[in-house]
């Protein structure tokens, strides 16, 4: 028996048109949500440039800087672009692959703050995964400061670096990575597991052992340290213990640090539940 072949066409035709409906019934019921024309939001630049730009992570940008957005590649790089340019405007503010590691998938520049005075000191801070070897590790997170430029405020200098914070990452995934500075003026920084699947590590998982920096999120006053060039190992403890968690913060760190109206909190996941 001969059977009529039916076409797609027909059916991609009707889901575009579905798809481009308008949902009035699933707009109002977005309770608390404002209309985008209340928003502030006046233009979204797409920068579509996949051969320079690599492995884009973050985009954000100092307190009060509504000129620059600051866009963050996890392969050790961080490009500027001014707002209002041209898509395809960008430069470079900091080159660091030569020290950053971004083999692994979750490895690289994972992380960047900057300073709450940032207009007036040009300090910033970055999260990014380093190694010993060319690729086998053993693996270390790195926390540092960097400057800008004392000649161009578009440009950082990669000699700046001074480091607060180094220690091992026993695995190449779950590093953790996201940097926040909170209403306090500490540096947050989530750490990561340790990798591997369901933090299979000690007797009850890094997340759960508070003698070790991994699974946390540290809170740190970088006011009142003396960072260097090169850091030592970071000993058990010698970051503040902020929140252990269950599993790795999502998706490279999201924290909320305290305020003066709310204690604070994250994001996490876990390998095969959901954790509140």
């Amino acid at each position: 028996m001969h059977r009529p072949r039916l076409s797609a066409l027909p059916l991609l035709a009707g889901l575009l048109l579905a798809f481009d409906a308008p949902r009035t019934e699933a707009q109002g019921a977005c309770d608390g949500v404002a209309p985008v024309q209340h928003s502030g939001l006046k233009t979204v630049a797409l920068v579509d440039d996949t051969t320079r730009l690599s492995r884009l992570l973050l985009v954000t940008a100092p307190a009060a800087d509504t000129d620059r957005l600051f866009i963050v590649g996890q392969d050790g790089r961080i490009w500027i672009h001014h707002r209002g340019d041209g898509p395809q405007q960008v430069a470079t503010f900091l080159d660091i692959r030569d020290r950053v590691f971004s083999l692994g998938n979750e490895q690289g520049l994972l992380g960047l703050a900057f300073d709450p005075d940032f207009a007036a000191t040009g300090f910033f801070w970055v999260n990014y995964t380093e190694s010993e070897s060319p690729f086998f590790g053993p693996f270390y997170t790195v926390v540092a400061r960097f400057s800008v430029s004392d000649l161009d405020p578009d440009v950082a200098d990669p000699a700046s670096e001074q480091r607060v914070l180094r220690f091992r990452q026993p695995e190449s995934n779950h590093n953790g990575g996201q940097l926040l500075f909170g209403a306090d003026g500490m540096l947050y920084i989530a750490t990561g597991d340790g990798g591997g699947g369901g933090d299979n590590h000690g007797l009850c998982g890094n997340g759960q052992d508070t003698t070790n920096l991994l699974g946390k999120i540290l809170r740190i006053d970088v006011k009142n340290v003396d960072p260097a060039p090169l850091a030592p190992d970071c000993p058990p403890g010698c970051g503040r213990l902020w929140r252990a968690l269950r599993q790795p913060p999502w998706p490279t760190g999201a924290a909320a640090p305290a305020t003066k109206s709310s204690p604070g909190g994250c994001a996490t996941r876990g390998a095969t539940i959901w954790i509140p």
